[in-house]
C-alpha cells in the first residue's frame, strides 16, 4: 500500500493553492472571482498590496494583508508570470505546465482544506 506524502509547501502547486486559500479567508474574493482574476490585478502600490476584483462589472479594490501579499509574491516569483501582466494569475497545473484553471479546479477551490497548505485554521471575514 502506497501513502500519500505531503507536498512539500515551496512546490509551486502549493504556493498557489495557499494563495487562493489566503484570498478565500482574507478578502471578499469569491471562487470565481479568484479563477479569472490576472496577473495585473494584483499590484504593490507605495508599500501596499492590492487586489482588484470584478463582480458583475464592478470593480472593486481591496487591500491585502502581509501573510497574502508574502503568498502572492512567492507564488507569482515560483510560477514566473510576473511579466505577464494579462494573463491568469492562478492556472491549472498538470505535468509541470500551467494552464487556464478549470471548472472542476474551481470546483475544488471551495473545498481545499486549510490545513494542506500551511495556514492556520480560521473562519473568513467579511
Amino acid at each position: 500500500m502506497k501513502y500519500l506524502r505531503p507536498k512539500p509547501l515551496d512546490s509551486l502547486g502549493t504556493l498557489r493553492n495557499r494563495a487562493i486559500v489566503e484570498l478565500l479567508l482574507s478578502t471578499t474574493a469569491t471562487a470565481s472571482q479568484i479563477a479569472v482574476m490576472q496577473v495585473q490585478d494584483y499590484q504593490r502600490v507605495g508599500g501596499r498590496a492590492l487586489v482588484r476584483l470584478m463582480a458583475e462589472g464592478v470593480e472593486r479594490i481591496e487591500p491585502v494583508d502581509g501573510p497574502l501579499a508574502t503568498y502572492l509574491d512567492e507564488y507569482i516569483a515560483a510560477a514566473r508570470i510576473g511579466h505577464e501582466p494579462t494573463t491568469l494569475l492562478f492556472r491549472y497545473l498538470r505535468a509541470d505546465k500551467i494552464s487556464r484553471l478549470g471548472m472542476k479546479a474551481r470546483a475544488r477551490l471551495s473545498k481545499a482544506r486549510v490545513s494542506d497548505v500551511g495556514i492556520q485554521n480560521r473562519r473568513r471575514t467579511g
